[in-house]
């Protein structure tokens, strides 16, 4: 799942809380909840080669002018993520910043577990794979796209 579906998912899901931790917590856990559903991501082949299984507690990725292009796609994933949760949810802004940082920082941790292959990183590398769906939709991109975007018109719908 892109990241702006699941600062999405954990903004709408957590904004209404009062206690910080809790907002935290549930963006968090939306993310291993939302990444058990069959889902789409966008093309980034040299990161791709970088996850792969065999190559976990490696360091494979670096900011090194290879990797810049599909950086940047995930910078601005991130981007449009935090931006529109801002734009449709009304909650406070540390709320909302909370809420998101919690529901994309998953996908993130596995980014750093290949960069700086820690213990800890590689270890939730390995629980992220374990709840992951197996069934991929990045073939079908009008699909997987498609539903994507049907999830968040539907999370700003019903939680806005």
């Amino acid at each position: 799942m892109v990241l702006v579906t699941h600062a999405i998912i954990g903004t709408a899901l957590a904004q209404r809380l009062g206690n910080l931790g809790a907002v935290f917590l549930i963006g968090f856990l939306s993310h291993y909840i939302f990444d058990m559903v069959p889902h789409w991501h966008y093309p980034s082949p040299r990161i791709v080669k970088a996850m792969h299984p065999s190559r976990m507690g490696k360091k494979t990725v670096s900011f090194s002018s290879d990797f810049f292009p599909e950086m940047a796609r995930v910078a601005l994933d991130l981007a449009l993520g935090f931006a529109l949760s801002f734009l449709f949810f009304k909650a406070e802004p540390v709320t909302i910043f909370i809420a998101a940082t919690g529901a994309v920082l998953p996908d993130l941790l596995v980014g750093w577990a290949r960069m700086w292959p820690r213990r800890a990183l590689v270890l939730h590398d390995r629980f992220h794979r374990w709840v992951h769906s197996e069934i991929r939709l990045d073939d079908n991109h009008i699909l997987g796209i498609g539903s994507q975007i049907g999830i968040i018109i539907l999370f700003i719908f019903l939680f806005r």
